[in-house]
């Protein structure tokens, strides 16, 4: 079983958190069978939540053993990353319904596509309808299907669009652990990149940055600054700035690949007194112009 962003009971209990949410997509408009496979749906996340349950709609004829799964990229299209699979044992033979994963952990964060599903062995009848990208859910919107092949690959890549939307349910809850802000205005700027975290900054936790579109193989900065995101931008070198340059601030650099992707590693001490600790980070990638990326507000949990 992998866990590896699991967010963990003593910080879900310590996270300010809002109600739960359950959204339904797909329906039971087409009912086909089929043995040794998993289904998913992609989906874009605009809002970071937790997703605490996955449920798909099934006929599964004997006992079997389901698989749920979440993959997770920052691009709508590339190599999705296994970020969690569970197994449940189920008893089969009692007709069409819904299963579950039961209870579960998973941050789901803004600037990110997360790819949520079931694999099983048995031959099942799973259920769909037709739907079109940007199809909206509480926390962002749908995006497609996706049919991964069994025994679930570490990577699974994903383009173009299929319009089966799997009838699926999620359970999910709102965190406050990052936000994702208003893009920069940079003048002179040729690209718009994205700045988006890997996971939620959990205590005594790894997570990630990705500075995705920038120039293909450029120098790239990224700056934290103590403090939420500025309501309003600072003006710095020809761009809109939303870290309080008065604060704090920590400057790291990296250096882009040849498709502009550039992941910085970071970490959270184990220490609870960094619990509610706010900072706002923003990244520009540095080449023949300098393109701004949006804000993110992190918030440690």
């Amino acid at each position: 079983m992998k866990t590896r962003f699991a967010l963990p009971v003593l910080a879900l209990l310590a996270a300010p958190l809002t109600a739960q949410t359950i959204d339904t997509v797909g329906g039971t408009g087409s009912a086909p069978s089929r043995a040794n496979i998993a289904k998913a749906n992609l989906f874009q996340v605009d809002s970071t939540v937790l997703l605490t349950e996955i449920e798909m709609y099934l006929d599964v004829p004997t006992n079997d053993t389901i698989t749920w799964f979440v993959y997770r990229h920052h691009s709508r299209d590339g190599d999705a990353a296994q970020l969690f699979t569970i197994p449940s044992t189920v008893t089969g033979g009692t007709g069409p319904g819904w299963y579950s994963s039961g209870f579960i952990s998973v941050p789901m964060v803004c600037g990110n596509h997360y790819l949520i599903g079931a694999a099983w062995t048995s031959t099942v009848t799973y259920h769909y309808s037709i739907a079109s990208p940007g199809d909206p859910v509480s926390f962002g919107n749908w995006q497609r299907a996706r049919t991964p092949t069994v025994p679930l690959a570490p990577t699974i890549s994903i383009t173009g669009n299929d319009a089966a939307q799997y009838y699926q349910r999620l359970t999910t809850i709102g965190l406050n652990s990052v936000a994702c802000g208003p893009v920069a205005n940079c003048s002179g700027a040729t690209l718009a990149p994205r700045l988006v975290a890997d996971n939620a900054p959990l205590i005594g936790q790894n997570f990630g940055l990705d500075i995705v579109g920038v120039q293909p193989n450029s120098l790239v900065l990224c700056a934290l600054a103590d403090g939420p995101p500025l309501g309003a931008p600072q003006p710095l070198l020809g761009c809109s700035v939303y870290l309080d340059l008065n604060a704090a601030v920590f400057t790291l650099t990296a250096f882009a690949d040849g498709t502009g992707l550039a992941s910085i590693p970071l970490s959270v001490p184990n220490n609870s007194a960094l619990v509610g600790l706010q900072q706002a980070v923003q990244a520009a990638g540095v080449g023949s112009t300098i393109d701004m990326t949006n804000v993110l507000g992190l918030t440690v949990n």
